[in-house]
């Protein structure tokens, strides 16, 4: 069957050639004009204008190509389906596209296929026109940066969509651009034309499809038929739709600039590489806006990092003065007066210095919690943990409290309650909420440390019965955005850092910190999933 069908080709070749009328038709022509077997759309034969325009030196150069090899960027399945499905249907196809030479010269031009029957075989007849050498065309691209370099920003988007609406005569004009990490979809963000509701245009079997891969596209008519589902199709009635893409600085599709009417549209001269020009355009000012918003944030961010940095000075220097002061004194006095001491008052004096480089040293390990809270290097692995075990690793850290207060601690957590926590983040939690309880309970009190199950979770509870935490600071330590707590000018210290460190440490394990509290009594409650 193929080599009847090709030597059926070769013997109407032949008689073509040997038929004066038929190449007089043919050479009278100054457009170039090839016949193509319309099945596969190879050509079969062409005129002598045909060589001249794509700088062949010979037929030989031409016959038996594909007609999609004379196209410059046009994708053989889509060009060619489209194609023959018009001719299918009208009997004839046009369009305006940029063509490629034997010289790999490019030029700008404008196609008319037609079907012919010759020779019991179906044939299309091409015809080829050089438009405008579009690299030269100096009137036309004058107008084009003269409508893209007047305006900016929302203006500049205005400007060019409603010259495309106006170009070619169409009721819509858009500008989409790509959702970074979702390639399903893109969306719309900015539109010429009335009642538009639709925010994004589906990529995968639809109109825009091609122009994702890089290539411009054009439906002259049957949009809604060739696309009965797509929303903004359906929502506009639009009936033809001509877009090319815009590309970001790495070559890569960053959106789409188009145009949709109800009717059916005409390609005017140029059109295609006047969407790519505004494309291009288009992509700049979307770039430029893009480092505009990128130094805006920069800028915020370094001005957070700043109020930060002061907030945190601030609590530093206020929380280590107390603990530095008395050791410096105590070691002063010893180092001065050590032979008149008897050895009681050594190690009484000694005691204060011990209970102070502790309390200093849960203020920087509270400090280190942070920094890596702030710096992003905290790693979760979720396990079993048993809360016991928490409580008696914290235990160095609170038993010098408890003593330096004077306060007495109740434990009334059961020994087999088991959390799924991370064990680092559980006992860091737990130890600077309760150094701040500690902290903050009055002299002869208690603090209490009990544990309930509420609908399968469990809930760690820290209380105390006379204590001297300011309710307002509280809630803000639990309730403040990031950004809040640090350019708040709310007097802090490094145990309200420790709240706001535990509710965020509470966060990264699935857990939640929140607190009860009367004019007597507080709690804080650490909701952990049961292990």
């Amino acid at each position: 069957m193929l080599n009847t069908r090709s030597s059926l080709i070769q013997s109407s070749i032949h008689q073509n050639e040997q038929n004066p009328v038929f190449q007089a038709v043919l050479e009278i022509a100054d457009e170039a004009i090839f016949i193509l077997e319309k099945s596969g759309s190879t050509i079969v034969d062409c005129n002598t204008s045909a060589l001249k325009l794509f700088e062949a030196t010979s037929k030989t150069q031409l016959l038996n190509l594909p007609s999609y090899r004379l196209y410059n960027y046009e994708p053989l399945e889509y060009s060619v389906d489209r194609i023959n499905n018009e001719l299918d249907k009208n009997g004839q196809y046009s369009q305006e596209m940029s063509f490629r030479t034997c010289k790999q010269n490019v030029f700008w031009g404008k196609l008319v296929q037609k079907n012919i029957g010759l020779t019991n075989l179906n044939y299309t007849i091409l015809k080829i026109t050089k438009s405008a050498n579009y690299l030269k065309d100096e009137q036309w691209l004058s107008e084009i940066i003269k409508v893209s370099s007047r305006s900016t920003g929302r203006q500049f988007f205005k400007q060019i969509t409603k010259h495309l609406s106006n170009t070619f005569d169409a009721e819509y004009a858009f500008i989409a651009r790509r959702i970074a990490g979702d390639n399903s979809r893109i969306k719309l963000f900015y539109v010429h034309g009335d009642g538009v509701t639709t925010k994004y245009l589906k990529v995968h079997g639809s109109f825009i499809e091609n122009i994702m891969r890089g290539y411009t596209s054009f439906y002259p008519t049957g949009l809604i038929d060739l696309f009965p589902g797509d929303e903004i199709i359906s929502e506009t009635k639009a009936n033809s739709f001509i877009g090319a893409p815009f590309f970001d600085v790495s070559g890569q599709v960053l959106g789409i600039i188009g145009v949709l009417s109800t009717s059916q549209m005409e390609e005017i001269p140029n059109a295609r590489y006047m969407l790519n020009i505004l494309g291009s355009r288009t992509a700049a000012e979307i770039q430029r806006i893009r480092s505009k918003e990128l130094l805006r944030q920069q800028t915020r961010e370094l001005a957070e990092v700043n109020q930060m940095k002061d907030k945190l000075l601030a609590v530093i220097s206020n929380d280590l003065q107390a603990p530095l002061n008395t050791i410096l004194g105590y070691s002063g006095m010893i180092r001065n007066k050590a032979d008149n001491y008897k050895p009681e008052e050594l190690s009484s004096k000694m005691k204060v210095i011990d209970n102070s480089l502790r309390n200093l040293y849960m203020i920087l390990e509270s400090l280190s919690d942070w920094s890596r809270l702030e710096q992003e290097k905290v790693r979760v692995e979720f396990k079993p943990n048993n809360i016991r075990n928490i409580l008696e690793d914290i235990k160095p850290y609170t038993k010098y409290l408890l003593e330096v207060k004077q306060v007495a601690l109740i434990n009334k957590v059961p020994s087999a309650i088991n959390i799924k926590a991370d064990n680092y983040l559980a006992r860091a939690a737990i130890k600077s909420v309760a150094a701040y309880v500690i902290k903050n309970t009055m002299k002869s009190g208690n603090v209490t440390f009990d544990a309930q199950i509420i609908n399968g979770h469990w809930f760690f509870i820290i209380r105390s019965d006379k204590h001297l935490a300011d309710e307002q600071e509280i809630k803000f330590a639990l309730k403040a955005s990031r950004q809040e707590f640090y350019t708040s000018p709310k007097e802090s210290s490094v145990p309200v850092l420790g709240v706001y460190v535990a509710r965020e440490f509470m966060q990264l394990q699935n857990g939640r910190l929140s607190v009860n509290q009367s004019p007597e009594v507080i709690e804080f409650l650490f909701e952990f999933e049961k292990g």
